[in-house]
């Protein structure tokens, strides 16, 4: 997922222009703008899909509208939430204002309103990034039938491991391990294809 705090739609979109000629994988990108006319041009300049999150929450309604104007499987919704003893709670974007919505209900939201995919983290720092938080993960997956991202670094290739298997997520998202070098894209593939899964080891 491709993020680009404070851009304008404008701006944006030509960003996604030259990333998205540069590159043969799809592109998805946090846009988290409010209207129809914002997120068309991004969709437009090559974004596989778009990510909303704040916005989604301000107006559950945009996320049907967009599924119905774009096609739901270019609309995702990132859900981040903050645990509270035996409960979650959603947040408001990267603020530390908490929504009433749980992640399990808001998920059902979404996949009623026409969203195609969930992109789901929790809002707790750790040691390298936030976690992977696996009884979150299953929550949301057991509650809707759209694919479930992950979001969270792990500590260990193992980490994106269970978030698949235990979480049941359909994918992880992988950014400071990768930048910083703690393993590689061929170190997951091997880990996950040693295990079990089928893995592309072709790109």
């Amino acid at each position: 997922m491709f993020v680009a705090p404070g851009s304008s739609p404008e701006r944006l979109a030509a960003l996604i222009l030259s990333v998205a000629a540069s590159v043969s994988l799809p592109v998805s990108v946090k846009a988290d703008f409010g209207s129809l006319d914002q997120l068309g041009p991004i969709l437009e300049a090559g974004a596989a899909r778009v990510v909303l999150q704040s916005a989604a929450l301000g107006d559950p309604d945009l996320i049907s509208a967009a599924a119905g104007a774009f096609s739901a499987d270019r609309i995702a919704v990132e859900i981040e939430a903050l645990r509270q003893d035996d409960h979650w709670r959603v947040r408001l974007g990267a603020a530390d204002d908490l929504t009433e919505w749980d992640p399990e209900t808001w998920a059902r939201v979404v996949e009623a309103q026409g969203g195609g995919e969930l992109i789901v983290g929790s809002a707790v720092p750790g040691a390298f990034g936030e976690p992977l938080d696996l009884e979150l993960l299953s929550a949301v997956t057991s509650a809707v039938g759209v694919p479930v991202v992950a979001k969270g670094e792990g500590v260990g290739v193992e980490d994106l491991f269970d978030a698949l298997m235990i979480g049941g997520a359909e994918g992880v998202l992988v950014g400071d391990a990768l930048h910083s070098a703690r393993y590689s894209v061929r170190d997951i593939k091997k880990y996950l294809s040693q295990h079990g899964l089928p893995v592309d080891f072709s790109e």
